[in-house]
């Protein structure tokens, strides 16, 4: 009788160690994903506005996309001469828009955070 009683509390000993490591390890987890989400939407965006404004009139498009890439930018292009330029560790929310010239020179940009 005295051995299933120690059996009982050891087992209830190492579930209430094993609710405490799963709490902290949760506890650990949210912690991570909330800091994650903060730099996200703080960082991430002005590293994008900072892209956006270094792009000067008469670049060519050809260097912005090399820089787009070195800087592991998503960009889309259209029919009109347009360049859409995102990050997405923003989920999109902070954006360049690139108009370009025929010759492959800049004309003008513009950067759109939501």
């Amino acid at each position: 009788m005295q051995k299933m009683a120690f059996l009982i509390k050891k087992v209830g000993n190492m579930i209430k160690n094993l609710l405490l490591y799963t709490g902290s390890i949760i506890t650990i987890i949210m912690t991570c994903a909330f800091l994650y989400t903060a730099f996200a939407f703080t960082y991430y965006p002005k590293k994008m506005q900072n892209f956006c404004d270094s792009i000067n009139k008469g670049d060519l498009i050809q260097h912005i996309k090399q820089q787009v890439d070195d800087n592991n930018f998503e960009y889309s292009e259209n029919i009109q001469s347009k360049v859409l330029i995102s990050d997405t560790k923003t989920m999109g929310k902070s954006t360049c828009f690139v108009n370009y010239e025929e010759n492959g020179q800049v004309s003008d940009t513009s950067y759109m955070s939501y």
